[in-house]
C-alpha cells in the first residue's frame, strides 16, 4: 500500500498516443510501467517495467535489461532536460523484433530571471498559507525576482519597507535573485488576514509588486480565540509538517474538548494543551466556539478500577472535557495517560481485583497543569485500550485483556480477526511487470488467510472480498464495530518510479505504537521463513490502520510487486498459501505467549 520511495518525482501521463502492447507470431511486448507512452516528470531517470515471451532479450533505451522465466523485466532510463525518445526492444529467440518508443518530457531546472527587465516570479512568493501568529513569533518572506536589487515587503498596519535580502548562491542551490526577509511581529501591531506585498525596485522612483498568497492575522491576548473538536475519530499533530501519510500525528482525542488557539498555519490550529506544550488540530475538526475563555484550572478527582467483559476499565472523575494524549511502553508494559490543563487531586484509587489486566494505575505531575497517569499492565503484551469521555465528563479508559485460550494446541479459537485487503476497485495499488494490480495479490492472500483462519477457528472480518472500492473511513469504522482481537492488513509494496526495482526487494511490517512492534517482529520473522528477503520492521509509520490502539494491529507488505523476483513469487498461487501459512504460526505464536 505504502511504497517505499527514494525520490520524490513529478510523474503526469498523457493518454497514449502509439499502442504498448505489441505482437507478433508468437512473439509479444507488454509495457506495463509507465501506463503511457508519454510522461510529463521531474526526474533524472525513471524506471519501466513490462513483460515479453521469456528467452527474449529486451534493451531498455539500448541497455540490455535481464528477462525473468516468466518473461518479466525491468529497466532504468536516464531522461535529460527536455522531450526524449526512448526505444524499448525484444528480440525472441527465433530473432523476432518488436520495439516500442516511450516518450519523456522534462522541464527545465529552475532558473535565474535576467537582471532588466525587473520582474517577480509571482508563484515563488511565501508565505503561501494564512498565518495567525502571536507578538514575539516571527514572518518570513520570500520570492525569486530580478537578480542584483533592493527588495523590500509591507504588511499594512504592521511593517512598512521591510529590508529583504539577496541569499548568496551557494545558499539556494547556485540562483541568484532569491530574497528573503523576516519580521517580528510586537504587541503594538494590528493585522486581521492582510496581505504581503513585496516591491523589487526598477528605478527610484518605480517599483515591481505583487503580494503572496498567504494573509496574515496577529492574534491579542485581549481577543482570545478557541475551538471544539468535532468530527469522526479527530486528532492532533505534532506539527505542520507533511507527507504521503498526513504527517506525525500525536494521537486521537474525544469530541466536545475545547481549546484555545495560539496560532494557525493554513488549514491547521495551533493549540494550547497546557501551559508548556501545545499541538496542531486540523480545521475539519474544529469547530470555532464563543467563549470568554477556558474554565478555571481543575482539579483530578477519585479514579477507580473495575471489570467490565473482557475490559477492565479505568475512570478518572473530572468535571469537563479536557485534552489528553497517550503512548504504550513495553517492558514492564505501561500505557501513559497525559491529561493536560489539570493538578492532582487523586488521593485514592479504587482496585477491584476482578480487574485482573491492571497491575496498578498511579500518576506524576509532570508541571502544574499536567498530570500523567501511569496504567501498569499484567499480561506479556499490548492488547488494546480506547480512551473516551462519559455522558458525566468522566475519562474512562477501557484496556482489553489477554484472550482465554481453551486449547493451546489451536490458541486461535475464538478470536475475532480483521483482515484488511488494501485497496480495491478503482484504488488499485502498485503494478509490476507482469501488469498485475497490486489490489488483485492483496484480495488473493487476504482471502487465502481468511479460510486459514477460519479452518483454526478464528472468527474471521473482512473489509472487502470482492475488487469493490472502500474508503479508509469505512474500514475504520468496520474495525471500531467489530472490535477485533488483531488487525492485519495485506499489502505489496513498490519502489518510486525512479528507483531501480531489481535492487530493493523482500517483505516488510510496519506498526504505529510500540506496543505493537513484538507482534510486527514475529510475524516479519515467520514471513523470511518463505524465503522472502528482509526489508526490515518499521516503526512510527502513520498509516491510518495502524493508528489504532484499540487493539494490535500490523501492516503487511509482503513484497515488492515493483521487483520481478517477489512478484513472480506472490503471484503464484502455491507460495501464496505457504505465506499465509506463517502468518498464521506467527499469529498462533502470538496468542500462546
Amino acid at each position: 500500500m505504502f511504497k517505499y520511495i527514494f525520490s520524490a518525482i513529478l510523474l503526469v501521463v498523457v493518454p497514449a498516443t502509439l499502442c504498448q502492447a505489441l505482437q507478433q507470431s508468437d512473439h509479444y511486448v507488454n509495457i506495463t510501467l509507465p501506463v503511457a507512452d508519454t510522461v510529463y516528470t521531474d526526474g533524472a531517470v525513471h524506471r519501466v517495467a513490462g513483460n515479453t515471451r521469456p528467452g527474449s532479450v529486451v534493451t531498455v533505451g539500448g541497455v540490455q535489461a535481464r528477462v525473468y522465466p516468466n518473461g518479466a523485466f525491468t529497466g532504468m532510463l536516464n531522461i535529460p532536460y527536455g522531450f526524449s525518445n526512448h526505444e524499448i526492444m525484444s528480440v525472441s529467440a527465433g530473432r523476432d523484433t518488436l520495439s516500442t518508443h516511450l516518450f519523456f518530457f522534462r522541464p527545465d531546472p529552475p532558473a535565474e530571471l535576467p537582471e532588466l527587465p525587473v520582474a517577480i516570479a509571482k508563484l515563488t512568493i511565501s508565505p503561501a498559507a494564512d498565518l495567525w501568529l502571536q507578538p514575539g513569533e516571527e514572518v518570513e518572506v520570500r520570492f525569486q525576482g530580478s537578480p542584483g536589487h533592493e527588495a523590500t515587503f509591507d504588511i499594512p498596519g504592521v511593517v512598512v519597507n521591510a529590508p529583504m535580502r539577496e541569499l548568496d548562491p551557494s545558499e539556494t542551490g547556485g540562483l541568484r535573485g532569491i530574497y528573503r526577509g523576516s519580521y517580528i511581529i510586537r504587541d503594538m501591531d494590528r493585522a486581521n488576514d492582510q496581505t504581503i506585498q513585496v516591491r523589487l525596485r526598477r528605478t527610484f522612483y518605480s517599483y515591481d509588486r505583487a503580494e503572496a498568497a498567504g494573509r496574515i492575522t496577529v492574534m491579542r491576548s485581549e481577543e482570545p480565540k478557541f475551538v471544539i473538536t468535532r468530527g469522526f475519530r479527530p486528532f492532533l499533530s505534532a506539527g505542520t509538517g507533511t507527507d504521503r501519510l498526513g504527517g506525525a500525528r500525536l494521537g486521537y482525542i474525544d469530541e466536545g474538548i475545547l481549546l484555545r488557539v495560539t496560532g494557525k498555519q493554513g488549514n491547521l490550529y495551533r493549540v494550547q494543551l497546557a501551559s508548556n506544550t501545545t499541538a496542531w488540530l486540523g480545521d475539519q475538526f474544529a469547530e470555532a466556539a464563543e467563549t470568554d475563555g477556558l474554565p478555571p484550572a481543575m482539579l483530578t478527582g477519585s479514579a477507580s478500577v473495575n471489570r467490565n467483559g473482557r475490559k477492565d476499565v479505568i475512570t478518572i472523575a473530572l468535571s469537563r472535557r479536557l485534552p489528553f494524549l497517550s503512548r504504550q511502553v513495553n517492558n514492564p508494559n505501561l500505557i501513559e495517560l497525559d491529561i493536560f490543563g489539570v493538578a492532582s487531586n487523586t488521593n485514592w484509587i479504587t482496585h477491584h481485583l476482578a480487574a485482573e489486566g491492571i497491575e496498578s494505575v498511579d500518576w506524576k505531575q509532570i508541571d502544574h497543569d499536567h498530570v500523567r497517569f501511569f496504567i501498569r499492565l499484567t499480561g506479556k503484551h499490548h492488547w488494546g485500550y480506547s480512551i473516551r469521555y462519559t455522558a458525566a465528563s468522566n475519562l474512562e479508559i477501557r484496556v482489553n485483556r489477554a484472550p482465554e485460550i481453551a486449547d493451546r494446541r489451536n490458541p486461535l479459537r475464538g478470536l475475532r480477526i480483521l483482515v484488511d485487503a488494501g485497496h480495491g476497485g478503482s484504488n488499485e495499488g502498485a503494478m509490476g511487470a507482469m501488469g498485475v494490480q497490486e489490489k488483485v495479490p492483496a484480495l488473493d492472500i487476504s482471502l487465502r488467510l481468511q479460510e486459514a483462519l477460519i479452518r483454526k477457528g478464528a472468527e474471521v472480518i473482512m473489509t472487502r472480498t470482492d475488487d469493490s472500492f472502500v474508503s479508509m473511513v469505512q474500514r475504520q469504522r468496520v474495525a471500531l464495530e467489530t472490535d477485533p482481537h488483531i488487525l492485519l492488513s495485506v499489502h505489496l509494496n513498490s519502489v518510486g518510479y525512479g528507483s531501480n526495482p531489481e535492487r530493493v526487494k523482500g517483505t516488510s511490517t510496519y506498526y504505529r505504537h510500540v506496543g505493537n512492534k513484538p507482534l510486527a517482529d514475529l510475524l516479519y520473522k515467520k514471513m523470511m521463513e518463505t524465503g522472502l528477503g528482509q526489508f526490515g520492521v518499521i516503526g512510527g509509520f502513520n498509516f491510518t490502520l495502524n493508528q489504532f490502539t484499540e487493539f494490535p494491529n500490523v501492516l503487511l507488505e509482503t513484497g515488492f510487486i515493483s521487483n520481478p523476483e517477489d512478484e513472480m513469487k506472490l503471484l503464484d498461487p502455491a507460495f501464496q498459501q505457504r505465506l499465509v501459512g506463517k502468518i498464521v504460526e506467527g499469529l498462533e505464536e502470538y496468542v500462546r505467549e
